[in-house]
């Protein structure tokens, strides 16, 4: 919230922001293996909700061009009215493949001099 009571710019933006991506993902289909990133986005802010307020963020794909998605998305005020738009541009990219897990090895013999042969269990009686 900034001093005026409304919320800030920023905190409009980034509501604007993941809808869109969603919205395009869904839209496109897009493979377990895909994920998407935020090339670019341009908003029009109209006016700035005050704090408190209860608004809606609706969100659209556009279309499809490759690895291009478009989307729109609107944050709307208490009465239904646009306070601000977003189109943007969301980029597709394949996840990265988490290394192969290393399998557990049992441990090997005691070095001498590591200190390791004179390790022992606890036993307690």
């Amino acid at each position: 919230m900034n001093g005026s009571g409304t919320v800030r710019p920023e905190v409009v933006w980034a509501a604007l922001d993941c809808p869109s991506g969603i919205a395009a993902a869904e839209a496109a289909g897009l493979p377990q293996d895909s994920a998407i990133l935020l090339g670019q986005m341009t908003a029009s802010l109209a006016a700035l909700p005050a704090a408190g307020d209860q608004c809606r963020v609706i969100a659209w794909p556009s279309r499809r061009d490759g690895r291009k998605l478009t989307a729109g998305s609107a944050l709307l005020g208490p009465g239904g009215h646009v306070l601000a738009a977003a189109q943007a541009v969301w980029l597709t990219v394949p996840r990265p493949v988490p290394p192969p897990a290393i399998p557990d090895h049992p441990p090997g013999p005691a070095v001498p001099g590591s200190g390791a042969e004179n390790s022992s269990s606890l036993v307690t009686t």
